[in-house]
């Protein structure tokens, strides 16, 4: 698959590799809003249909790991978000949302079902009315390695899930 057919418009900066060993269905698609960001699919790694990978603002990194099967959604958005995928992980309809600077991060040999979200952040800012700190910061996921999700569920900012 040539680069040109997935990934619709590099922009500034911004750079994909693709191990020669990986596979990319050709609709799968791949957006660039914004600078110095990064896509690395390793060796094995299949991003089938339907896929969208997605950044959004600067500095984001999406990792996928040997031997993936992902379908679903990646989304990087704000500032140095990541989501970084493990080895052997596959993904039937997985929507991850890695935002203001927080970071997805699943294990090796994770099975994901259909219609699970994972979001590092509630999308929009709670403040306290006396201090106007903000009450609900982004906060960074964990996946274990060795974890099943099931069909529709969704884990939300600062969650952990155990190995296993």
């Amino acid at each position: 698959m040539a680069l040109s057919q997935v990934v619709r418009d590099l922009g500034s900066n911004n750079t994909v590799t693709i191990h020669p060993l990986a596979k990319v269905d050709a609709d799968v698609k791949i957006t660039f809003n914004g600078d110095g960001h990064k896509l690395e699919v390793l060796q094995g790694a299949h991003l089938r249909s339907p896929l969208g990978i997605h950044f959004q603002g600067s500095g984001g990194t999406i990792t996928i790991g040997e031997y993936c099967n992902i379908r679903g959604s990646l989304h990087v958005r704000q500032r140095s978000s990541t989501i970084t995928v493990g080895n052997g992980t596959t993904a039937v309809g997985a929507h991850l949302f890695a935002l203001e600077g927080a970071s997805i991060i699943i294990g090796d040999d994770c099975m994901f079902a259909a219609g699970i979200s994972i979001r590092s952040s509630d999308e929009h800012p709670i403040f306290d009315l006396e201090t106007n700190a903000r009450l609900n910061p982004a906060k960074s996921v964990r996946v274990g390695q060795h974890v099943w999700i099931g069909e529709g569920a969704t884990i939300s900012k600062g969650v952990h899930v155990a190995d296993g």
